[in-house]
């Protein structure tokens, strides 16, 4: 809803289709899905497995295809503009799709960890492998698809099995140089046992 934030996007019905929210006589009404509030970005038969944000802009991850949305209201009609982002990276991971620093982190089973970095050109985004340090490992661990993550203090947290491979972006922030390998090498990625979290809830300052 533009900078009002106030809808709700619901997908991963299985096809490239997502609805939101929209306005009743009740006002803005998180229950109301008028009948044409819907969108197809991509290929329809390929699902869109999640949502991040950058800014202002809407995410729309799918499994192998990422797309932006972006809000406009004239005080009479409201318009979601779809655009490209990336044919190459995506996320069959849903659960692993988190906001950090106003960029958009999620797993793909292909590329590992990925990061949608917002650029100086407005309306562009580049998506970015930043998994260098730990996918030689974590590609190999099973049920990836599945693995659960969460934002916590200045940290990103990726629970697969009963590990959590957790990078430290306050130590160390991801950043673009022209050298994608050179900007995965700088992160601090750290790796832990005996965690098996299928969710995790924050309560104030406590995980």
């Amino acid at each position: 809803g533009g900078q009002n934030d106030n809808r709700l996007f619901f997908c991963n019905n299985g096809t490239g289709m997502y609805y939101w929210t929209g306005i009743s006589e009740l006002g803005v009404d998180p229950t109301y899905i008028p009948l044409n509030n819907y969108n197809i970005v991509g290929r329809p038969d390929e699902n869109i497995t999640g949502f991040g944000r950058n800014q202002d802009i809407l995410v729309v991850i799918k499994e192998r295809e990422i797309y932006g949305v972006n809000y406009t209201f004239n005080g009479t009609i409201e318009v979601l503009n779809s655009f490209p982002i990336s044919d190459v990276f995506g996320s069959d991971c849903p659960w692993s799709i988190q906001t950090v620093n106003n960029d958009t982190i999620f797993l793909s089973t292909d590329f590992g960890p990925c990061i949608v970095q917002s650029t100086s050109v407005a309306s562009q985004r580049n998506v970015f492998s930043i998994g260098r340090n730990i996918n030689r490992r974590l590609l190999q661990e099973a049920d990836l698809t599945n693995a659960t993550s969460l934002e916590y203090d200045g940290k990103y947290w990726l629970c697969v099995n009963n590990k959590v491979y957790l990078w430290d972006y306050f130590t160390a922030p991801y950043y673009d140089t022209g050298n994608p390998d050179d900007n995965a090498s700088r992160l601090s990625w750290w790796y832990f046992e005996n965690i098996n979290a299928e969710d995790f809830i924050k309560d104030a300052d406590k995980l």
